[in-house]
Formats: structure tokens, C-alpha cells, sequence
């Protein structure tokens, strides 16, 4: 994907990019899916909206889609949903953890639970996607 930096995903408006692979690439560093978004590593999909709390910004963002493309960023208060402010400059998208769980390493850590019982569980976390 031409928007993905290594392990950071990099968005602006106009750029044609779907939901899905925004809500896969989330779902991959790390962020937690919830109803409403509150706090840094959260997002929340609403119809054509992503709301996004990025680890780097004090206040989390809007993404407004028209089809594949990005209409529209902002930034908006946790308290009441109200448009904080427009963004115009390209976002990065940092990873909340390091540990990417690709469904490789989850299958290598239920592979080796049994024969790390001290890890199980950290271990099952993993198993889980957490």
C-alpha cells in the first residue's frame, strides 16, 4: 500500500484509501474498536466516520470518507463530540505496541504455551489478538 511507511500508516485529505484496510491496519498496531471513542489508542467506526484517538495528539479525529476518499479530518473534544478543529496536514498513524500479532505469531504462541507454562498468560493474551 503506497500510504504505508514501514509501520506507520500516513493519510491526508483527498487520498484514496477504504475504510477496511484503515480499520485492518488499526486492528494490526494495536488500537481497541469501541462504541466511543475516549481515550488514546481507540477507535471507533460510525457509517463513512472513523473516530481515531492517536497516541500523538491531545484530542482524537474525525476521518470523513466519500466512497474511498478522505473528505475531511478533524479534531474533536472526548467531552461532547464537537469539532475541535480542522486538520490539514498529513497524519501519521503510529502502532500502540510494538508486537505486531500477525496470525503468524499468534499461531507461534499456541504452539509453545505448553512448553512455557510461566508465560501462559502472556501467551494467551497473544492467542486472543491482545
Amino acid at each position: 500500500n503506497q500510504f504505508l511507511s514501514h509501520k506507520n500508516l500516513q493519510i491526508k485529505i483527498g487520498d484514496e484509501i477504504s475504510l477496511s484496510q484503515i480499520q485492518n491496519y488499526l486492528a494490526l498496531v494495536g488500537y481497541e474498536r469501541v462504541d466511543l471513542v475516549e481515550a488514546r489508542g481507540q477507535y471507533a467506526i460510525r457509517g463513512g466516520l472513523i473516530d481515531l484517538f492517536l497516541t500523538q495528539y491531545e484530542h482524537p479525529i474525525r476521518i470523513d470518507f466519500f466512497g474511498d476518499q478522505i473528505e475531511e479530518i478533524i479534531q474533536f473534544q472526548v467531552a461532547d463530540q464537537r469539532r475541535f478543529q480542522s486538520v490539514t496536514e498529513k497524519i501519521t498513524i503510529y502502532p500502540v505496541h510494538e508486537v505486531f500479532l500477525t496470525e503468524k505469531i499468534v499461531a507461534e504462541a499456541t504452539q509453545v504455551q505448553n512448553s512455557y507454562p510461566q508465560l501462559t498468560g502472556m501467551l494467551e493474551k497473544i492467542k486472543n489478538h491482545i
